[in-house]
């Protein structure tokens, strides 16, 4: 069984534990100018029940992902082109918007604005989801759709869900289920990889953390699959510091050229995969980041080396790192500023530091600029001063 399968329902009553009757009802009482955004936490079921109703009915469905498309053109020319046109194939259509929290509430704005748009004339139901419906910058799209929250998966469903993949004990299957904390996608990942590593024991809770040198020794110092799997799930650390970390022990532990290059070549495809997620918001690519660090780090060499694991934090690259993210906070708030007075981000930058004090000690200041709490904490940081 591949642990990368998609688990793709082929019908409603495939998806447990969420109110998919209601999902039912939309479809079937569809009238123009109604659209529906279900909203909940990633992996609870949302795209895979449009998918299962269209399968199950006959529909075709047309998506993007929201996070893909990054201005109001490119958005409104699809927009107009699906809405505007029947199915290729004859069948009816669903109009699928995934993931809208990656449009941003600055370089997107106006999107939800054009979303609402179409939704008046569309012919064809539009289905949005997404993770956080009470988002400020959904407050115009709501007023044009149908609500239908996806809460966690609860234990008892999840487990029901597993049992159709697979034969292993109730008691395994309920370990995984509460693992999963509601996440279907992540069970069924953990219960495909257990299947393929013919791993006996359970799936422990990922509640301890772990120093990221005692991760990279399971990478370094093994050649099994088992073992290094999951070797950062423990880890505190985000994955730009794993990357920086695995970048600059690499040299220290591998000796013969051929495994640094190996090695290093499977960096250099999870840096790839980083960039998806950057540049789209992809994030179902963080599970590739994590397994090409891991066990493809681990397997780039022909055998484990004897030496004494020493591994050190990379400084000069995490002063980079950190100086980089410093100047993407400071670079944030500039852009905000001159979307917001309609002004060149060279004179935002003044404007910037003439505000600090209003950043600090103006909260409808903050709000009007959509300054989140990351940035005001640095500019209170960096600056000084108190709300």
């Amino acid at each position: 069984m591949d642990p990368f399968f998609v688990h793709k329902p082929k019908s409603l009553s495939e998806i447990k534990g969420q109110p998919t009757s209601k999902v039912a009802d939309f479809f079937t009482h569809f009238r123009k100018g109604e659209a529906l955004f279900i909203y909940g936490p990633h992996g609870t079921g949302k795209t895979s029940s449009v998918y299962a109703f269209a399968a199950e009915n006959n529909y075709e469905v047309m998506e993007l992902n929201a996070g893909d498309t990054r201005n109001q053109k490119n958005l409104t020319e699809w927009l107009s082109q699906v809405t505007g046109q029947a199915s290729l194939f004859g069948n009816k259509k669903i109009i699928l918007l995934d993931e809208v929290d990656g449009l941003s509430g600055v370089k997107d704005r106006g999107a939800t604005g054009v979303i609402a748009k179409f939704i008046s004339t569309s012919l064809f139901p539009i289905v949005i989801t997404g993770v956080d419906v009470f988002d400020k910058k959904f407050s115009a799209l709501k007023k044009s759709c149908d609500l239908i929250e996806y809460k966690p998966v609860g234990i008892d469903d999840m487990v029901e869900v597993l049992k159709s993949f697979s034969h292993i004990d109730t008691a395994q299957l309920r370990s995984i289920a509460r693992n999963a904390r509601g996440d279907v996608r992540a069970a069924l990942n953990d219960l495909f990889t257990q299947i393929v590593l013919q791993s006996e024991s359970e799936f422990e809770t990922r509640k301890q953390t772990e120093k990221l040198s005692d991760a990279l020794i399971r990478v370094f110092k093994s050649t099994d699959p088992a073992v290094v799997l999951g070797s950062y799930d423990d880890v505190s650390e985000d994955l730009d510091k794993i990357f920086l970390w695995v970048d600059q022990n690499i040299p220290k532990e591998y000796t013969k050229i051929e495994d640094i290059e190996e090695a290093y070549g499977v960096v250099a495809q999870a840096d790839r995969m980083f960039g998806r997620i950057r540049r789209w918001q992809y994030y179902r690519f963080y599970v590739y980041c994590y397994l090409l660090l891991s066990v493809g780090v681990a397997l780039s060499k022909e055998k484990k080396y004897p030496t004494i694991p020493r591994y050190s934090q990379p400084s000069r690259l995490l002063k980079y790192w950190q100086a980089n993210m410093t100047y993407a906070k400071r670079k944030s708030i500039v852009e905000k500023i001159a979307l917001s007075q309609r002004i060149s981000t060279k004179n935002a930058l003044i404007q910037f530091h003439l505000l600090i004090p209003s950043i600090i000690g103006n909260k409808g200041l903050r709000d009007e600029l959509e300054i989140t709490s990351d940035e005001l904490a640095w500019v209170q940081k960096k600056y000084g001063g108190e709300i």
